[in-house]
């Protein structure tokens, strides 16, 4: 039916060209996007591993993507939403990450380490004031819709503080410490820890963690030292 990209017709555009014209079909986009679209309305979302609304939101994020519309009816199921109200809340969503995708944050004392549970405690274990959001989210491979409010709700309950609000982005670099040094950090944390210089620790770790942040031991290490500094002072 429609091929293109969405620097010529934006996501909000296709979605309002659908609504008006009751169009069935199944929008195709890279990354595993797809839409489905009934009598014009959103019936179904996926993006990577994100379905329904969040993953409807996900997609409002890319920007110079190329994009198929197949015609064919998808399985009659309830909508999703309003495509302007859809569209609405995607691009406020969108808004909000410009700002905060600049941010460079920190965790402060107030963080005991969070559960491991959600993105948001992914992403809090490797804030250390020295890579933004942007940078950190795409080394995780997260969906910023999906962190957005949680981190809004951490910056707000004092979890974490700005270290640096950049007007414009800075130059990009690689947020990660290089593979080969995890060892040498995880073990300059520890002998930090045991030392009680819990912030030069707290650091290290933080950076071990970047450099592995699948390793369970290192996680252990970091959310063991932000216990310790969270913890009250006996004096």
């Amino acid at each position: 039916m429609l091929q293109g990209d969405l620097r010529s017709f934006t996501l909000a555009s296709l979605l309002d060209l659908a609504a008006m014209n009751s169009i069935n079909a199944q929008l195709t986009l890279p990354r595993g996007g797809e839409i489905g679209l009934r009598e014009g309305q959103v019936v179904s979302a996926r993006s990577g591993a994100l379905t329904g609304l969040p993953a409807l939101h996900a997609l409002f994020f890319l920007k110079d993507a190329s994009f198929t519309m197949t015609a064919g009816a998808p399985p009659e199921r309830t909508p999703l939403g309003a495509a302007a109200a859809i569209a609405q809340d995607a691009e406020r969503l969108v808004g909000e990450w410009e700002r905060l995708s600049r941010l460079v944050l920190r965790v402060t004392p107030a963080f005991t380490g969070g559960s491991e549970s959600l993105p948001i405690d992914d992403l809090m274990l490797l804030l250390d004031g020295s890579a933004t959001l942007h940078e950190l989210v795409t080394e995780l491979e997260l969906s910023p819709p999906a962190i957005i409010h949680d981190l809004l709700r951490a910056i707000e309950g004092g979890l974490v503080a700005i270290v640096d609000e950049p007007e414009s982005p800075r130059p990009t670099r690689a947020a990660r410490p290089r593979p080969q040094d995890f060892f040498e950090l995880l073990d300059r944390g520890r002998e930090l820890m045991r030392s009680g210089d819990l912030v030069r620790a707290e650091i290290a770790l933080r950076r071990a963690v970047r450099a592995q942040p699948d390793n369970r031991l290192a996680r252990q290490n970091l959310r063991r030292v932000v216990q310790l500094r969270s913890a009250p002072s006996d004096s």
